[in-house]
C-alpha cells in the first residue's frame, strides 16, 4: 500500500513538578497546566510559539525539542527522518522556570511521531526514549503517566511507577516572572558530597513523604517536605525563597519546596487552605521584589495525550 499523507495534530501536555523536597531526582507529579503542540506533515520545518516565554523556544529545527523527540521517536519505530514539520506551540508552562516545559516538549514530540506512524512504542521505550532526550525521568514520568509518580535512572533504563492519592493537596505555584535559571546552573550549586547524616535524613523524609501522600497521612507532610540534601544549596539563589517559606507555612501550608531546579516554588497545603496560602505568596513576592505569578493547581490525574488528528493516514504501510 503506498504511504498516504499523515494527519495534521494537537498533543496537550502537562507541567511537572519534580523532587517535592526530599524526593531530589526521584518524586515529581503533574500539574493541570499544559502546553499545547500543533504538529503537522511539511515540506519544510516551520517553528512558531506564543504565551509566556516563548521567545525563550528555539527557532533552529536541530535544537527544538519537539523535532528531536519526533525524530527520535521515528528512529525507534524503524522509519526515516521527515524533512519538515510545521510545529507551533501554545505555551502556558513557562520555560526556565521548574516545572518542566523540556518534558512537554519531548514527550509531545513522541506521542506526535507515533500517532503519525500509526504506530506505538512500548511504555520503557517510550520512557526511555523522553529521559535520554529530556534528561530527567522525574519530569518526564509524570508529564506521560500524570499523577504522582516514582522515577528513577538504572543501567537498564529508566523506571516509573504512578501512586495513587486518596486525598490530593492543595498545590499552590509561585512563579517568579523576572527570574530564569537553568538546570545546568542549579546543578552546579550542588556539592559533590554531602554529610551522611544527612543523606539518612533525606532517605527517611522521602520514605515519610510517600506514605503520607499515598496512605492519606497528610499530619506529616510538615516534616516529610524537610530538605537538607538540594534546597540548602539552590534555595539562596532563588531571591525571597525563605519569606515565601515562613509566608506559606504561616498560611497553613503544610511546606514549600523548590519546583524541579527552581526557580518556581510549590507550597503544598490543605484543600481548604488553597486561597490564604496564595495570597500569602503573592504578598511575600511582593515584599521581596520580584513580581511572581501565584495559582492554585490541581494535580493532573493524566499525563500527555494526542487530542485531535485531522484527516489522512499512517505511512507505516
Amino acid at each position: 500500500m503506498s504511504a498516504q499523507p499523515s494527519p495534521a495534530l494537537t498533543v496537550r501536555a502537562p507541567a511537572t513538578s519534580a523532587n517535592l523536597g526530599p524526593g531530589f531526582d526521584a518524586l515529581g507529579l503533574a500539574l493541570e497546566l499544559h502546553n499545547t503542540f500543533r504538529v503537522a506533515p511539511a515540506e519544510v520545518f516551520a517553528l512558531s510559539a506564543q504565551g509566556p516565554g516563548a521567545e525563550l523556544l528555539p527557532s533552529d529545527p536541530a535544537e527544538h525539542l519537539t523535532v528531536r523527540a519526533y525524530q527520535a521517536a521515528r528512529a525507534e519505530l524503524g522509519l526515516a527522518p521527515v524533512g519538515g514539520l510545521e510545529v507551533h506551540v501554545e505555551v502556558a508552562v513557562p520555560p526556565s522556570r521548574g516545572l518542566g516545559s523540556s518534558a512537554t516538549a519531548s514527550v509531545a514530540g513522541i506521542l506526535a511521531a507515533e500517532a503519525h506512524a500509526g504506530a506505538l512504542l512500548d511504555a520503557e521505550a517510550r520512557l526511555a526514549l523522553a529521559t535520554r532526550l529530556e534528561g530527567h525521568p522525574d519530569n518526564v514520568a509524570p508529564c506521560l503517566l500524570g499523577g504522582l509518580c516514582v522515577a528513577v535512572g538504572s543501567e537498564a533504563g529508566p523506571r516509573a511507577l504512578r501512586l495513587e492519592l486518596p486525598g490530593p493537596p492543595a498545590l499552590i505555584v509561585s512563579i517568579p516572572l523576572g527570574v530564569e535559571l537553568s538546570t545546568a546552573e542549579m546543578r552546579a550549586a550542588l556539592p559533590a558530597e554531602v554529610p551522611f547524616g544527612d543523606a539518612v535524613f533525606g532517605v527517611g523524609r522521602a520514605a515519610l513523604l510517600i506514605g503520607a501522600l499515598t496512605s492519606n497521612h497528610p499530619e506529616h507532610l510538615p516534616e516529610a517536605l524537610d530538605d537538607r540534601l538540594h534546597q540548602p544549596y539552590r534555595g539562596p539563589m532563588i531571591p525571597g525563597f525563605e519569606r515565601a517559606r515562613a509566608a506559606a507555612r504561616a498560611a497553613g501550608a503544610y511546606g514549600l519546596v523548590i519546583s524541579g531546579s527552581g526557580p518556581t516554588l510549590l507550597a503544598i497545603a490543605p484543600p481548604g487552605l488553597a486561597a490564604g496560602v496564595s495570597a500569602a505568596l503573592a504578598e511575600a513576592a511582593e515584599l521581596t521584589g520580584e513580581p511572581a505569578r501565584v495559582e492554585a493547581l490541581a494535580l493532573a490525574s493524566g499525563g500527555a495525550a494526542v487530542l485531535s488528528t485531522g484527516q489522512g493516514s499512517s505511512d507505516t504501510a
